[in-house]
């Protein structure tokens, strides 16, 4: 039978989200709810294992109450839970409290803590495997932590699986090499039949890849901010006897984000910006509208009122805009005698298109001079 495992990594329970604090509270209860999205799809799926790559925990000082409840959701699974400290969740020389905690209550259960480098043992289905477990021991490394792995002898008949957090080079960006910086010939010259990785938030191989990888980063669980334009992952992934390797992804995220820049210069680009988004609408989204161009008066009422009316059909909705007002000589002549002082500056700098900006100023504070 195939071994069949959810793979999972970067959590990271306890971000407390402070730049969002319209949202946060719903954010911290997502990161919950997608951890236990995986669990119930790998019960689901009767996966042999859950996986989870490193950062668990978005830092060592995580509250109590988090820890608990992680570990609740973490039992609900039916089979053998793998729990990797990553950099951020690092085992150090000195066992955090995090980790002193989280130890002592899965006393009894069915998951393990790879707080040392080193092989678990294990067999199922009459087949035997090995995970090399290679945790971090700090936030921040000048080198990957797997070398151990490729001095180990390993038996053919048995399936060698790595687990590891740390940037791989060409899936991450790493120049100073801090972030326990591997190279793909470092994960192959290991040996092991697979690794099972995390640090990066986005996942790979790529949607659409076919054929037997090396290595999979799964990527975040749940995209913990508006540069993310991804949604969470995780991997469910079969092992054959032949130890040929399929897999697909599992979305465990719900809330997500998007980001939006728009130059809005006419009638048409506000029409065809409000379609597409009108199409797009998702309950689930965070959405960032950057907004710059050029409007008249009643291009930008028009805008500003379609945005009121479809905040709700977002999570959230996000507006920042740098929009010029378009000043016709239709809105100097209805707001200025003609002939004036006023009349006269504005009408001449109308002319220079190029300088937009200087003429909405010039009219505003002229404006507000009248007052």
């Amino acid at each position: 039978m195939a071994i069949r495992i959810m793979h999972t990594a970067d959590n990271h329970i306890g971000l407390e989200f402070r730049n969002q604090p319209e949202i946060r509270d719903s954010l911290v209860q997502e990161r919950f709810e997608a951890l236990e999205r995986i669990v119930a799809e790998a019960n689901a799926r009767n996966c042999d294992f859950l996986v989870v790559a490193g950062d668990l925990f978005d830092n060592l000082k995580v509250a109590v109450t988090s820890i608990d409840k992680v570990v609740e959701i973490l039992k609900k699974f039916n089979a053998n839970v793998i729990v990797l400290p990553g950099n951020h969740d690092f085992y150090g020389d000195d066992v955090p409290p995090l980790w002193k905690h989280f130890t002592d209550k899965i006393t009894g259960s069915q998951i393990t803590l790879l707080s040392k480098s080193g092989k678990h043992e294990y067999t199922l289905h009459d087949r035997k495997l090995i995970f090399y477990g290679c945790p971090c021991h700090s936030k921040h490394a000048p080198g990957h932590v797997i070398g151990w792995v490729k001095d180990v002898p390993k038996d053919t008949e048995v399936l060698h699986i790595g687990v590891a957090h740390g940037n791989v080079e060409g899936l991450g960006l790493d120049d100073e090499g801090r972030y326990f910086h591997m190279t793909r010939e470092d994960l192959r010259q290991s040996g092991t039949d697979l690794w099972l990785l995390g640090h990066i938030h986005k996942p790979s191989p790529a949607p659409g890849y076919v054929g037997n990888d090396l290595h999979f980063m799964c990527g975040s669980s749940a995209p913990e901010h508006i540069k993310r334009d991804t949604v969470g992952n995780a991997w469910y992934i079969e092992v054959d006897e032949a130890k040929k390797v399929k897999f697909e992804p599992f979305r465990s995220g719900r809330i997500h984000f998007k980001r939006i820049q728009q130059q809005l210069m006419s009638d048409d680009d506000i029409s065809v910006f409000m379609e597409q988004w009108e199409r797009q609408a998702d309950a689930d989204m965070v959405i960032e509208m950057r907004l710059t161009g050029h409007l008249t008066d009643e291009q930008r009422i028009r805008l500003h009122e379609w945005i009121s009316g479809i905040r709700d059909k977002y999570f959230h909705l996000i507006l920042e805009q740098d929009i010029i007002r378009r000043i016709r000589p239709e809105d100097i002549s209805r707001d200025f005698e003609d002939g004036s002082f006023q009349h006269q500056l504005l009408t001449k700098l109308s002319v220079d298109v190029s300088d937009e900006r200087a003429l909405q100023m010039a009219y505003d504070i002229i404006k507000e001079i009248e007052r």
